[in-house]
């Protein structure tokens, strides 16, 4: 039995092979690492595989050359079965190996664990190639040296891993220069090759003489040649590896350059961040918007940039980002002057062939549209609070199937109702505390203006009442909401029904008044009538004196200036219902003026007042107007200007015409008006604040007189200066020519004469006085008509129906029937066309409405005019 030592049979040109084997086998790992970094493959089992089976080949074809180089006096045969499984055996372990090291977050005890693994599979497949020789002896081992070789392993495991992990983890894919390559290919090539020869150096076995012989074999040429292949098939796939790998190296590079472009011409903020939060690399965006430089930021902790509020949230989002899993938030960067720019944040998951290095935060600036949305919310919020303290209600409500929801409601009223917004919000318009009657009306309301109509209602709802209003909002022509508007109506109501009560009590006010002026007008008419009536018959009498003729005339000038009164008195009714009535006509202003005028002489030689009248150059002048209005109005203006004159004062009047006007001015030298009164002096019951309080009147002069001057078509204007007096200028359009004005003078001379044929005149009258003033009227006139006298209305019908009729004259307060009546009766009949003249002591415009409606034909007041009822006969009778 001999005992052979296994290194005492090797060769050192065979240990060389080896070692050059290890340093090529280990430079290629390294650039096919290199290569699936720079190329930013992901790293998946068919690539680690590849890469395991790459190792392999490089501690396959090491052991087998060194097993080859034996020389011992044995014939050596290997069993091929067991070289196989060495293989495998060695590539699934470096898979796992390299797998393990591929995953994210791994501790140090699993670093360990795999470079123990590593170790034990370089190990393995050196004991199992030893093995593999089929001799007739023992093995045996010298423990110490196996521990030595496994030491060479661990070393060779370690660093092989270190490189793996640090090509992994770098940004780059970091290329290395050829110095650094080779040292790292010994660190690695040398253990490995020790590990075999060291474990070699271990090993002895035990044989039988009869089987040692002298070794005639040469195996030396054929671990040449299998050395040479190897080294031929390694260097072929360096050229390949290489070629390619500056290939995508060239590509990288552009691709980096691409990559740092938009990097930092991104408009965006780009900040480059580690799995740890620190930053890595920033863009130029951020630092001309923080206004930081690169020093300042970089190797940083990226939570010292933000706001300390949004820390938490931060922390969530790298958290997200570190899960592989896009996040966004929206947070507030600081400036390096302390000012936050609010930012939506986007943190993307760096990918990388061996795993996640890092992220980006993308940061977009919307300070601006952040703001714009806070001044948003302060108009809604200041729109809310203007709602929700107005004191009405501001609603706006949707349809939802057949039901109305209310989507906003605010306002105070709302409390006042007892209903809080906040339980009325979302709620249908059934859901309300409403009687079944106030749904169903309110619906029909809804219903209206969400066909497009805009509504407007009342409503009542615990003792409030209530206005709304409805305006629907129409898109594309269908009503898409309501606004409503609801208004708290209680207080006006109240006031409604108070003015309602108040104008029933003035109204009942103002009947009793018109009810009085209408009887005093009545009673003071019918004697007034007897007086002037019976005047005028003495006017007419032919035996008079000049002087008993001109007392007549002064009885006649008083009498109408008295009726004139009544008529003031009438027209102060009618003025404060707008019904005034007028009678217009041809009118000559002198004589007129001139009336007015003597009508005042007696009050200003009272008040000690000169009344000057300058050369009056109007004295045919005709205008169209109601000559007792006409009348009223010079009266009134020149009382005024009497009464508010001062002692030993002036009013001087002045007439002047052109072609188409006439025009008086009255002026006196009295106490004058203020400026800020002018406006308002023509207005009802207006008296200035200067006016002397011992001076009657009401007031309502100045308004009369505006309002005649404007029936007539003119114009009055008032000037005035306190202390000095007032100005009134007075225009009214002429009616004719001067020469058509002076024929007209001739003819409008009062014609007490009738130029009729003979005519029978029935006149209805209860009252003798009336009766017997016409019987004095008409007593030189015989020859020409005939008067039948009728006390009643029956008695006059049946007058009517006996004798044939040319004219009635008709009273209408009669004691059986009103006048009105008779007329109604004979405009009945078809053929009676008999003119009608009513003489009446009701001279209410009323009245005469009623009387022209049913049909008479003229219309005296009382008291009568006869000059006017001796035109209106010959107007009528004459054939």
């Amino acid at each position: 039995m001999f005992q052979i030592g296994v290194s005492d049979c090797s060769d050192l040109y065979y240990f060389l092979l080896s070692l050059i084997m290890a340093l090529i086998g280990s430079w290629i790992a390294q650039d096919y690492i290199s290569k699936l970094i720079l190329s930013k493959v992901k790293l998946n089992l068919f690539n680690l595989y590849f890469l395991a089976s790459g190792a392999g080949i490089i501690i396959w074809s090491i052991t087998i050359i060194g097993l080859l180089g034996y020389q011992c006096p044995i014939i050596p045969q290997f069993d091929i079965v067991l070289i196989a499984t060495s293989f495998i055996f060695w590539s699934v372990g470096i898979l796992f190996v390299f797998y393990i090291n591929t995953l994210d977050n791994k501790s140090k005890t699993i670093y360990v664990i795999s470079g123990l693994i590593f170790a034990i599979a370089i190990t393995s497949v050196h004991f199992i190639g030893i093995y593999s020789i089929q001799h007739l002896g023992e093995l045996e081992f010298n423990w110490i040296l196996v521990i030595v070789s496994f030491g060479f392993a661990l070393i060779t495991a370690f660093s092989s891993l270190l490189y793996f992990n640090n090509q992994r983890s770098h940004k780059k894919g970091e290329k290395r220069g050829f110095y650094h390559k080779l040292v790292r290919s010994f660190l690695i090539g040398l253990p490995l090759v020790a590990v075999q020869y060291v474990l070699l150096a271990a090993t002895s076995f035990n044989s039988e003489e009869e089987y040692i012989h002298s070794i005639n074999m040469d195996y030396s040429r054929m671990a040449y040649y299998i050395g040479l292949a190897t080294l031929l098939i390694f260097i072929s796939i360096i050229i390949v590896i290489y070629v390619d790998r500056e290939r995508i190296i060239l590509k990288k590079k552009l691709v980096d350059e691409k990559y740092q472009s938009l990097f930092h011409s991104s408009p965006l903020i780009v900040l480059e961040l580690d799995n740890q939060g620190k930053i890595i690399d920033v863009n130029q965006t951020f630092l001309m918007m923080t206004r930081y430089t690169r020093e300042d930021v970089i190797k940083q902790d990226i939570y010292g940039l933000f706001l300390p509020k949004n820390k938490v949230q931060l922390q969530s989002a790298i958290q997200e980002a570190l899960s592989e899993n896009p996040t966004f938030k929206e947070l507030s960067i600081v400036k390096k002057s302390g000012d936050p720019i609010d930012l939506t944040v986007t943190l993307l998951p760096i990918i990388q062939n061996l795993g996640m290095p890092g992220f980006y935060l993308i940061g977009k600036d919307v300070s601006e549209k952040n703001e714009v949305v806070r001044k948003l919310r302060r108009a809604e919020d200041n729109l809310k609070d203007i709602i929700k303290n107005q004191l009405s209600v501001i609603n706006k409500f949707k349809k939802d199937g057949s039901c109305y929801v209310h989507t906003v409601i605010d306002g105070q009223l709302l409390y006042k109702l007892g209903l809080p917004p906040s339980t009325l919000i979302s709620i249908k318009l059934n859901e309300l505390p409403l009687s079944d009657e106030m749904y169903q009306f309110h619906l029909k309301q809804y219903d209206k203006a969400w066909s497009g109509e805009e509504v407007t209602y009342e409503s009542y709802y615990k003792n409030f009442n209530l206005l709304s209003f409805l305006k629907p909002v129409i898109k594309d022509g269908k009503t898409v909401e309501v606004i409503s508007t609801i208004v708290d109506i209680t207080q006006q109501k109240m006031v409604e029904k108070e003015m309602l009560i108040a104008k029933e009590e003035a109204d009942q006010a103002s009947r009793a008044k018109s009810d009085f002026l209408s009887k005093m007008n009545h009673e003071l008419r019918t004697p007034l009538n007897g007086v002037l009536g019976f005047t005028q018959v003495l006017e007419m009498d032919k035996d008079l004196t000049e002087e008993q003729r001109s007392h007549v005339k002064e009885i006649l000038f008083a009498g109408r200036h008295l009726s004139n009164l009544i008529n003031s008195v009438l027209d102060l009714s009618r003025n404060d219902s707008g019904l005034m009535h007028f009678k217009m006509e041809e009118v000559l202003i002198q004589p007129i003026l001139q009336q007015s005028i003597r009508m005042v002489e007696s009050q200003a030689t009272e008040l000690k007042v000169n009344l000057i009248l300058n050369d009056l150059t109007t004295k045919s002048s005709i205008v169209w107007a109601d000559s007792t209005k006409l009348r009223q109005l010079f009266i009134n203006l020149l009382d005024n200007s009497i009464k508010y004159n001062s002692n030993n004062g002036s009013v001087f009047i002045n007439t002047i015409e052109d072609e188409k006007y006439v025009y008086i001015t009255i002026k006196d030298t009295g106490i004058g008006i203020g400026k800020g009164e002018l406006k308002k002096v023509f207005e009802p019951f207006y008296r200035s604040v200067n006016m002397r309080n011992n001076i009657p009147g009401a007031g309502i002069g100045l308004s009369i007189v505006n309002q005649i001057i404007q029936e007539f078509n003119g114009s009055i204007s008032l000037t005035s200066e306190l202390g000095k007096g007032t100005k009134l200028d007075i225009k009214i359009p002429l009616l004719l020519s001067e020469e058509e004005n002076k024929e007209h003078s001739e003819m409008k001379a009062i014609n007490y004469h009738l130029n009729i044929p003979f005519s029978k005149i029935l006149y209805i009258e209860d009252n003798n006085m009336n009766r017997s003033l016409i019987e004095n009227l008409f007593r030189n006139e015989h020859e020409k008509i005939m008067i039948l006298y009728a006390k009643t209305g029956r008695e006059g019908l049946e007058l009517l129906n006996k004798e044939d009729i040319d004219l009635i004259l008709l009273d209408v307060s009669l004691s059986d029937m009103n006048g009105l009546e008779i007329i109604d009766i004979l405009r009945g009949k078809e053929k009676n066309q008999v003119p009608i003249i009513v003489v009446s002591a009701n001279a209410s415009s009323d009245d005469i409405e009623k009387a022209l409606s049913v049909g008479c034909s003229e219309y005296i007041t009382k008291p009568i005019d006869v000059g006017l009822l001796f035109k209106l006969l010959n107007q009528y009778l004459r054939r």
